[in-house]
């Protein structure tokens, strides 16, 4: 099943909370799921995915400065994708992230958050492809470089496809 985009909005056309023409991050989200399916198709799971794959998060306060959030691996498997979501734009630079399991960097796994045409929801990415094997209780840390301006808060993400 694809997922869809819903729309939302009031008679302004902004959703509850979110300016006019700006896309509500929950929007975004749903279509970070979608993309999720896209990859479990590509992959040749699509069948499995609701049983077979979990995501998790963790959120940063602002990108804008140099840090770190963290989540834990809830069960065994592969790391499939990360990314993030912005709540706000950046400015001035763009953001450097990488990923690392209990402190090992996960090849593949390091993304930019660009700052040119930045804007609340926007999404970026990154597919892993080398040490990303996770256990139960393991640390995923999303590390920012905090190059850029703007205090911008995002989520981030990791998609585990759990060993059967």
């Amino acid at each position: 099943a694809v997922v869809g985009v819903r729309a939302v909005g009031d008679a302004d056309g902004g959703a509850e909370g979110v300016a006019p023409g700006v896309v509500d991050p929950k929007d975004r989200l749903v279509a970070v799921l979608a993309r999720l399916h896209r990859v479990a198709d590509d992959l040749g799971v699509a069948e499995s995915l609701p049983n077979h794959a979990v995501v998790v998060s963790a959120y940063m306060a602002d990108v804008s400065t140099a840090s770190s959030a963290f989540c834990a691996a809830p069960c065994k498997g592969r790391i499939i994708e990360v990314g993030s979501c912005l709540y706000a734009a950046i400015t001035t630079a763009n953001d450097a992230i990488t990923v690392e399991i209990n402190g090992t960097a996960v090849t593949g796994a390091a993304f930019t958050i660009t700052q040119s045409g930045s804007a609340a929801g926007d999404v970026d990415s990154a597919t892993p492809s080398a040490l990303n094997a996770v256990n139960k209780g393991d640390t995923i840390e999303f590390v920012n470089d905090g190059a850029s301006d703007t205090t911008a808060p995002a989520m981030f993400y990791a998609v585990i496809l759990k060993d059967i």
